[in-house]
């Protein structure tokens, strides 16, 4: 197949594929939400899955959590060390470095929030729970880092 034959193939296959995604949406956006249905799937949720799906989740919440600490801290740190008191450290390392822990721990929700459309109960419940724990966890980061760094790290 020469390069002109290869660019066209790609150049097709490229729309057939953005064609398949516009099908996938609207197709999505047409259906009706099923409130027995997703009353039913929460409660199958909460009583068959919780405990290991819970456990899971705490995992990706641990690290993330973690990881926006080790950012802060070290943002903190430097603000520290350039002479800032513990207020005004912690301030700018919420300025600083809390845009970056928001976007990734948005990303992350998202990302594991997709898999809710997968007609498999145990990845939809897996994303759904994973989602919800990376949510709190990044909420709890930025409500909580912040004055414990004032206290702790002072």
């Amino acid at each position: 197949m020469s390069v002109g034959g290869r660019a066209r193939r790609s150049v097709e296959s490229v729309g057939e594929l953005t064609e398949l995604f516009g099908a996938a949406l609207r197709g999505a956006a047409r259906r009706p939400f099923y409130w027995q249905e997703f009353l039913e799937q929460c409660r199958f949720i909460l009583t068959a899955n919780f405990i290991p799906l819970l456990l899971t989740g705490l995992g990706f919440g641990t690290i993330v959590s973690l990881e926006a600490g080790n950012f802060f801290k070290a943002r903190y740190s430097s603000a520290r060390e350039g002479g800032a008191g513990a207020s005004d450290a912690s301030s700018e390392a919420s300025l600083r470095v809390g845009p970056a822990i928001v976007a990734s721990g948005a990303a992350l929700v998202i990302g594991f929030a997709v898999l809710a459309v997968s007609p498999v109960p145990m990845v939809r419940d897996f994303g759904l729970w994973s989602a919800a724990d990376l949510a709190l966890a990044t909420g709890a980061v930025l409500v909580l880092l912040p004055p414990v760094a004032r206290r702790v790290l002072a």
